[in-house]
């Protein structure tokens, strides 16, 4: 019989290694900590499936700074010591979705699936007691832990789906600055432009430049402004919107370019400006940044959102306000084309304001408001797992495409915390 020559099977053995599992381990060769059993029951639990199908992929040892376990909560008291403990990341079968747990030697903590630390939510606290009645911009993880205060002296604030930054600042009766920060920059925002007021702003897929929409006066006199990012020159041009219409929304077209050139007509709208004309919804299409620029008119469906929920060629995923037993409710659940609608989830005691994707199309973010303020969910349309990111704030609250202060840093982006 043949026989391969041990350089041969040396190499096989090394390609062998190389090929990904659907779960890679990474576990001390000490073995997994003793509270690593609990944690893997723990999970089973809320994802209601066999324990057997949840496994260790990793658990590296970490000297927490506080007894949170590196996961506070809003308010909270805990001991400000050191706390040895580990970071544990376990994977489901077959999906091979992964979730993180911090641990102490006897304690444990539910960190929510790994991909949710990709975003976190916004809102705004405080402000009653400022003469211009500005807040403070705060994040929270999207299970609603690590919170941490971005910006003082904000109005309001427009995240960007590159994970910049822009918010208002009111600075008189009759005057407010706009603010823009770039990606993990929030505490370098900078004014780059001023009005009587803004409604809305938006940045290119290139960043190169900035749009807003702005209000002129205390009359209902509105104007789109565009803007160089960074702000090294003036305003590239103010332009004038169409007559009539009372602006609420502004788009970038993902499929317009970077924004470093005109769009012409033909090569479709720049920006969309989504509101309403006489009392119904309107939007338009500006095209061109020269002296040409004009307005059009377009149907609904251009920069809606309605697409993005459509899974398949079978079915779509749906959100909607209910009642249940006398009281509001907000149900998740997949519309099939062929058969009866299947329920995933349903948040009792929410009424809803919107929704959108939070990371890939397997977690949907849900705002509304409960009898205690507005609130923010993220649903795993998977497992029907539903998760409190943001509940009981004065203000609403928006999903920011950027990562939680402080968070743990797991996975293939493995750091010290």
């Amino acid at each position: 019989m043949r026989m391969l020559s041990p350089l041969l099977a040396l190499a096989g053995m090394a390609l062998l290694s190389a090929c990904p599992s659907p779960i890679k381990q990474e576990v001390a060769e000490a073995g997994p900590p003793s509270i690593a059993e609990s944690s893997r029951n723990d999970l089973a639990r809320r994802l209601k499936v066999d324990p057997n199908l949840v496994e260790l992929v990793s658990a590296t040892a970490v000297d927490w700074p506080d007894a949170a376990l590196g996961l506070s909560k809003p308010g909270e008291a805990v001991a400000q010591v050191r706390t040895p403990g580990h970071r544990l990341v376990f994977g489901t079968k077959p999906q091979g979705r992964e979730y993180l747990y911090t641990a102490g030697e006897k304690a444990f903590r539910y960190g929510g699936p790994l991909d949710l630390w990709t975003a976190s939510a916004l809102t705004r606290e405080g402000g009653e007691d400022d003469p211009n009645l500005n807040g403070r911009l705060v994040q929270y993880s999207l299970i609603g832990t690590n919170r941490k205060v971005l910006l003082e002296r904000v109005g309001d604030f427009y995240p960007q789906d590159d994970g910049s930054l822009f918010a208002k600042r009111r600075t008189s009766r009759s005057g407010h600055d706009l603010l823009f920060a770039a990606p993990d920059k929030t505490s370098q925002a900078a004014v780059v432009a001023s009005s009587f007021d803004f409604v809305d702003a938006v940045v290119s897929p290139g960043r190169k430049l900035g749009a807003a929409i702005a209000r002129t006066g205390p009359e209902l006199a509105w104007e789109l402004i565009l803007l160089h990012l960074p702000p090294a020159r003036a305003d590239l041009r103010r332009v004038k919107i169409p007559e009539g219409l009372r602006p609420e929304t502004l788009r970038w077209r993902s499929d317009a370019g970077s924004g470093a050139e005109p769009v012409s007509s033909e090569g479709g709208q720049l920006l969309v400006l989504i509101g309403s004309r006489d009392g119904k919804p309107a939007r338009y299409g500006l095209s061109g940044l020269d002296a040409s620029h004009h307005w059009e008119g377009l149907p609904a469906y251009v920069a809606s959102d309605d697409w993005d929920f459509v899974l398949s060629k079978s079915h779509s995923l749906s959100v909607y306000e209910t009642e249940l037993e006398g009281g509001p409710a907000v149900r998740v659940e997949y519309v099939w084309w062929n058969r009866p609608p299947e329920e995933i989830a349903t948040i009792r005691g929410l009424k809803l304001d919107g929704f959108q994707w939070a990371s890939g199309r397997g977690f949907v973010f849900i705002t509304g408001r409960e009898d205690d303020g507005h609130a923010a969910m993220v649903v795993d349309i998977h497992s029907g797992e539903v998760l409190t990111a943001v509940t009981g704030a004065h203000e609403p609250v928006k999903l920011f495409k950027a990562p939680p202060y402080a968070w743990p840093r797991v996975g293939k982006t493995q750091a010290t915390f």
